[in-house]
């Protein structure tokens, strides 16, 4: 359940910062790991490229691939584990492995990805956000064609953005994306017919890279972006979103669950850290979820509640981190 956890990387990885784990579905001891901060920050750790490791995180070994050192993104196909997909910001190129990471080569360099995720159900089927829309494959990773251009969702280019689908309605695609030219404004996009056709939900609230008061930074839709869907929805979705503040939209009502402001953006008295990067969601009980971000990794056992006294709230978990 991640009570407590094994340092992996120290004095093994030559690079603290880790932008992308993926676990091969099928011999779950092969773990790739892309390294990188993939934003402009002060300090900015850049990548020293992409790691594999065949024996459950014991050793890992620097990939062979062509060029680039910050890997955004990697992605195993869940229905071939042979093909994985790591997504090189810093080259702003797309690379595919059909051995494992054996070999590399290029399928996508259209502009700086953000993100890519396989949809399990339907065999092959990928889909990445860029810079310059969202794009789509139905072989593999191996060919993309574009599902969406930014000017279906604003005028501009796409900056930091994050895509994704329930499990079980494969077809259903959201991507949360901001404005390269402000960080702040923030756009989510739904398709429900596989990238056919997109709709805007006007509903997200617009504060969510907003640091209340502050001209440091801001607002920070550039650092800090998450997107998720509970896995097991089919046509009523609970969504998460993250950036300074964290929602969560249920019965088509967002509800903030973290917040900048009355003593909670350090965390604690049932609320998690705000700044948040990543999202989970446990794929057999959806009420227990986990958010990382800058105050560490927070679990929470009733959807996101605040409600101490009754759920517990959200509670520090990253012990031994």
């Amino acid at each position: 359940t991640g009570a407590d956890w094994t340092n992996l990387t120290d004095n093994i990885l030559p690079n603290l910062a880790v932008a992308s784990i993926a676990i091969d579905p099928v011999m779950p001891d092969t773990i790739y790991v892309g390294t990188g901060d993939c934003f402009n920050a002060i300090p900015s750790y850049g990548g020293s490229g992409l790691y594999q490791s065949v024996d459950g995180g014991a050793s890992f070994q620097m990939m062979s691939v062509p060029s680039g050192s910050s890997f955004v993104k990697v992605v195993v196909d869940p229905s071939n584990h042979n093909i994985v997909l790591a997504a090189n910001f810093d080259q702003g190129i797309v690379y595919r492995s059909t051995n494992s990471g054996g070999t590399w080569s290029s399928v996508f360099s259209s502009g700086t990805t953000w993100d890519i995720i396989a949809t399990p159900g339907t065999a092959g089927v990928f889909y990445l956000v860029c810079t310059g829309g969202i794009y789509k494959s139905t072989n593999d990773g191996s060919s993309w064609t574009k599902s969406a251009a930014t000017s279906t969702f604003f005028n501009g280019s796409i900056g930091r953005a994050a895509l994704a689908s329930p499990t079980k309605a494969p077809n259903k695609i959201f991507a949360l994306m901001t404005d390269a030219a402000t960080d702040g404004q923030n756009y989510l996009a739904e398709s429900t017919n596989g990238g056919t056709s997109w709709s805007l939900d006007n509903t997200i609230p617009s504060g969510l890279f907003v640091i209340p008061g502050s001209t440091i930074f801001h607002p920070q839709g550039w650092y800090d972006l998450y997107l998720a869907v509970t896995p097991n929805s089919i046509t009523t979705d609970t969504i998460y979103a993250g950036g300074v503040f964290g929602f969560e939209k249920s019965g088509g009502t967002w509800t903030e669950f973290s917040d900048y402001t009355d003593g909670h953006q350090s965390g604690g008295n049932g609320y998690p850290h705000s700044d948040h990067h990543s999202f989970a969601i446990n794929p057999n009980n959806s009420n227990i979820v986990y958010d990382g971000g800058d105050g560490g990794l927070w679990v929470n056992y009733a959807a996101g509640s605040n409600d101490v006294a009754n759920t517990g709230g959200w509670q520090l978990h990253s012990n031994n981190m």
